[in-house]
């Protein structure tokens, strides 16, 4: 029988000052950690080599370990021409710390993934020789892009180590499937999110309207997390469930109540 995965959380959804985050983390009693890279103390041109062994000992004694770092490249991300460049040198910048720190996974989003854009593949291969050189994943978020238009970028680029963080609530948000997405990349997921959402309406009939959609707390969305698990089970992967909660009211009270709801599945 499979080992129970490692439930854990992306601090930076907790709102609070880096270790003080860690800290709360470890009490609720998640077991790995995420880590947001830009717009945080743990921006890597500011965060230097004694910081960051610092880091891996302050999380080493909470008793729990950091399997990726998360690095938001924003704005249109690699479909905007004009940031190309600053994009892939902060995904760089993310996967030299994480090499350094013994992290194994970068999270980035790429943006939509048009076929046969050349930009975005041409991108992809430079971030793709930066993380085979640091021995890092890169592994992109879904949610702006079809699981199929992933899985065939992923296939365009070879055998580079670039693979995918699965997001069911984007996948929701960005009107595919949460569940029918994890088939075409099954063997490309090196990472689970545990984020729940309610999908927003196309629109209808003649008058009516369109409703955005919007994330929920976990339980309250249109995510069937028993069956999210196991489809992710039944599709090969037994490795961490990082807990998302982005807009959270309260987040260390939602948060608490993820994890157990989480945990209380394997019981």
């Amino acid at each position: 029988m499979a080992a129970r995965p490692k439930i854990g959380m992306a601090i930076a959804d907790l709102r609070m000052p880096g270790r003080e985050a860690i800290s709360e983390a470890a009490r609720l009693g998640y077991q790995v950690i995420q880590i947001d890279t830009v717009g945080t103390e743990f921006e890597p041109r500011r965060f230097g080599q004694t910081a960051r062994r610092d880091l891996r000992h302050f999380v080493a004694q909470a008793n729990m370990e950091i399997v990726a770092l998360h690095v938001d490249i924003g704005g249109g991300r690699l479909g905007d021409a004009s940031r190309i460049d600053e994009c892939v040198d902060r995904t760089r910048a993310a996967m030299e710390m994480a090499a350094g720190m013994r992290v194994p996974i970068v999270v980035m989003e790429p943006g939509p993934i048009v076929p046969d854009n050349a930009q975005v593949v041409e991108a992809m291969r430079r971030l793709a020789q930066s993380a085979d050189r640091t021995g890092t994943i890169l592994a992109m978020l879904t949610g702006q892009s079809g699981p199929g238009e992933m899985a065939g970028l992923i296939g365009e680029l070879g055998a580079a180590p670039v693979r995918v963080c699965y997001d069911p609530a984007g996948l929701m948000l960005g009107g595919f499937d949460a569940l029918g997405g994890i088939e075409p990349l099954a063997s490309q997921i090196v990472l689970a999110y545990v984020r729940d959402a309610v999908p927003g309406s196309r629109g209808g009939s003649a008058g009516s309207r369109a409703t955005q959609g919007h994330e929920v707390s976990l339980g309250e969305g249109h995510l069937d997390l028993a069956d999210y698990i196991g489809a992710l089970h039944e599709g090969g992967y037994f490795g961490p469930l990082i807990v998302r909660r982005l807009h959270a009211m309260d987040p260390v009270a939602e948060l608490g109540k993820a994890r157990e709801k989480l945990a209380s599945l394997g019981r």
